[in-house]
């Protein structure tokens, strides 16, 4: 008996030295390939954040440096992104036939933000800009007229920011009650309100109404001399016609506020 409790204490202890030594070897593989993935995870995020610094200095050189109502913001022709439009609309027709959360998994997978070819926009009201994304890279910047959110604004005349998308889009359009018009327009949604991109304002005759324009694009702005768009954020002539023709319904914005850099945890791009 004292012979066989010996062999069975002798096998016990094997055993769990055996479990212990490839408990060690899986939990060292998995450390092994955790440290590999992140490492090269690490290496896409440098190439991404290298390309958009490039992206970002050559599209500083080619801003307009004399900002007109009548002119694009930047010199060089605007991005190509129709290819892309019409994936991105088939995608939300096939999202309308999910329910639920089958609906927001199959849109999150189809139309990721990193995503390399995904065309959103990101509004920023601090840098008083709109930066036309594809994916993770910015492909076009616009000067724009951003009202900022303080305080002694009336809620109405706030310019509605967080996670929204395009519901409505465009063409020229006057208003003889407001007695000002646009040549381009779309209409975003966020969980809170709506809001609005369209051209400076224009008269019957398609000229801009020049009390609208003397902060056109100018992130200098003080709550005295705060912009009065109740609630819309303008742009040029061409620029407002580009966004109506290609930016289609149920394209993502971002629009961020101005009290913080909240631009910086949007992937801390600009």
């Amino acid at each position: 008996m004292k012979k066989e409790r010996h062999v069975l204490a002798w096998t016990i202890t094997v055993v769990l030295i055996l479990i212990t030594g490839i408990s060690v070897v899986v939990v060292h593989r998995a450390s092994r390939e955790n440290n590999i993935q992140m490492a090269r995870q690490a290496r896409v995020q440098r190439r991404i954040d290298r390309r958009v610094a490039r992206q970002k200095r050559f599209q500083k050189r080619k801003m307009r440096r004399d900002i007109q109502w009548n002119q694009p913001s930047m010199t060089i022709p605007y991005p190509n992104v129709s290819r892309e439009m019409t994936r991105q609309a088939k995608v939300l027709a096939q999202a309308q036939k999910k329910k639920g959360a089958a609906r927001q998994s199959y849109l999150s997978k189809k139309l990721n933000r990193d995503s390399r070819h995904t065309v959103w926009l990101l509004v920023s009201t601090k840098h008083q800009r709109i930066f036309v994304m594809q994916g993770p890279y910015p492909v076009y910047t616009m000067y724009a007229s951003i009202g900022k959110n303080y305080h002694h604004v009336a809620r109405i005349n706030q310019t509605p920011v967080g996670f929204a998308h395009v519901t409505r889009s465009g063409g020229q359009f006057f208003d003889p009650q407001l007695n000002q018009g646009t040549s381009g327009w779309l209409t975003y949604s966020t969980k809170q309100n709506r809001g609005q991109i369209k051209s400076v304002p224009l008269s019957q005759k398609g000229q801009p109404l020049k009390k609208d324009l003397w902060h056109f694009g100018s992130t200098k702005l003080s709550k005295k001399h705060n912009h009065q768009n109740n609630g819309a954020i303008y742009v040029s002539v061409p620029d407002a016609q580009w966004l109506s023709q290609n930016i289609k319904p149920g394209t993502q914005i971002i629009v961020t506020g101005y009290q913080s850099d909240s631009i910086a945890q949007y992937w801390n791009q600009f």
